[in-house]
């Protein structure tokens, strides 16, 4: 059998030393047919080696301890696999950041990505709603300076102040940051700060397929549903597709 942490403990327990089997006793609730050990406690059905793995960890912010040790465990998971092969290209996401920053074990990891993962041919990309989630964290110092390419996209005007102090923006910068613009379904803009120089509003217009895989509106989502309700049958995928050659800029 592949080890499991329940086969550790029953080593732990059968030590000499009092002190280990302690720390037996304490992994009782992380093992076997408990809350934590049907979660933690198991053969993992996580496969690394796929181009494209996520983790999805909405819902754990509810139980912090749980939470903490599957960060761990994710970290483990991607330094690991990051450090096997130099010479293929890899990226990091994190996306909705703000939420790792919060967390002790998130700052760690993603401090120790941002700083590192260049020596591995790995680039790392961070998501969140405003720049105080980045320059006003404990990790600030890893992440803003780490970064060649910042994007900004639509901004409220009481993130003016922010943006200009952190980035380094002037007037005119931040007067065409508060006046990007977009259409629902046809394009974006953003404005792009690449290496100290490198400066400019770009637009981005997504692909159809893209589109769909990427959406968030309210009314794809629901035709989304309705679609795999009527064709059950059919790969999520291809259900997207029909839907970019139906509907090119969304519901």
């Amino acid at each position: 059998d592949k080890p499991r942490l329940s086969h550790l403990r029953e080593k732990l327990l059968r030590s000499d030393s009092s002190k280990l089997r302690d720390v037996g006793d304490i992994l009782k609730s992380w093992c076997g047919d408990s809350a934590f050990g049907n979660f933690i406690d198991r053969e993992t059905s996580v496969m690394l080696g796929k181009d494209l793995v996520a983790f999805d960890l909405k819902g754990l912010e509810s139980f912090a301890e749980l939470q903490t040790v599957c960060l761990y465990l994710i970290t483990d998971l991607i330094w690991s696999n990051i450090q096997k092969d130099r010479y293929r290209m890899k990226f990091v996401v994190f996306d909705e950041c703000w939420k790792l920053l919060k967390d002790k074990a998130g700052q760690e990891f993603i401090e120790s990505i941002f700083r590192t993962c260049r020596k591995y041919y790995t680039s790392c990309i961070a998501i969140s709603q405003a720049i105080q989630d980045f320059a006003e964290s404990e990790i600030s110092s890893a992440i803003v300076p780490n970064c060649s390419i910042k994007w900004l996209l639509q901004q409220g005007q009481s993130n003016s102040e922010a943006i200009k102090k952190h980035l380094g923006l002037n007037d005119n910068e931040v007067e065409l940051v508060n006046g990007l613009r977009q259409k629902q379904g046809h394009f974006s803009e953003a404005y792009l700060l690449s290496g100290p120089k490198n400066r400019s509003v770009v637009t981005v217009e997504p692909t159809p397929l893209e589109l769909w895989i990427a959406t968030t509106n309210p009314k794809d989502l629901k035709i989304i549903e309705e679609k795999k309700i009527q064709s059950p049958q059919k790969h999520h995928l291809d259900i997207l597709r029909e839907l970019a050659d139906e509907y090119p800029n969304g519901c």
